[in-house]
């Protein structure tokens, strides 16, 4: 039995977005032709990083010259921004086509949270820095991001992710999981309020039987027991001769 299923969840397929290959202060081209790969890849959402400063207004105008009308775009400022420019930055993303705007401002500026999301309802996402669903709940209930990222280490592993997932499920919060599609496809199963997922492969190289995203952006868990994951024999003999 998969994990997702053992987790009381129903195989599905799930988006993926394009996350990897983006990085604050590039220059517009290598931006464009990152954009572009992904969408030949069949990804139907890419991730900015944006720097904070007024002028990535251009960096997401680029973006957006080379997507499809059926793409979306998201953006992370990592926690740079001040109430001014998240508020000018958001603005510009939403204006493109954007679905949400990661970490606009430190993790915790709440009452500047709550100040954005009154502007922007819906469009700010956070939480990939929280660490258990206690940390997480002050910007659940209050409405004070309208997407909610669990890292799977900082979270806790799945468990507590599959717990956050159904808190937010109550506020109508969507969950998009930082990194690791692999892992969180099986919380896409449990929880149907995972809308997205994040290709970032960082730490996929470590691992054989790593699912792969269809040609049109899909992810869907194996139908193996457990998660499915195996570290490879490179992977093996590093962590044993350490």
């Amino acid at each position: 039995m998969s994990l997702g299923v053992a987790m009381g969840g129903v195989q599905r397929s799930v988006p993926v977005y394009g996350s990897g290959g983006y990085r604050p202060n590039q220059d517009l081209d290598t931006i464009a032709e990152q954009v572009q790969r992904h969408r030949k890849q069949g990804f139907k959402a890419v991730k900015l990083r944006l720097s904070g400063r007024p002028d990535d207004t251009k960096v997401i105008e680029a973006a957006r010259s080379v997507m499809g009308p059926d793409q979306w775009l998201m953006a992370d400022m990592n926690e740079k921004g001040n109430l001014s420019t998240a508020r000018a930055l958001i603005a510009a993303v939403l204006g493109n086509g954007g679905l949400f705007v990661e970490e606009p401002l430190p993790t915790e500026d709440v009452e500047g949270y709550r100040s954005l999301s009154r502007a922007f309802p819906g469009a700010i996402a956070c939480g990939e820095h929280m660490q258990g669903c206690e940390v997480a709940l002050p910007f659940i209930k209050d409405g004070l991001c309208g997407v909610i990222q669990p890292d799977l280490a900082m979270m806790g592993g799945l468990t507590e992710s599959l717990r956050l997932a159904r808190l937010a499920e109550t506020f109508g919060i969507e969950v998009t999981p930082h990194f690791l599609p692999g892992l969180f496809v099986h919380l896409a199963a449990a929880a149907p309020n995972v809308t997205w997922l994040e290709d970032f492969p960082l730490l996929e190289p470590l691992f054989d039987n790593v699912p792969i995203a269809t040609s049109d952006g899909m992810l869907t868990a194996g139908s193996g027991a457990g998660h499915g994951l195996l570290l490879t024999s490179r992977a093996r003999e590093q962590l044993i001769s350490a």
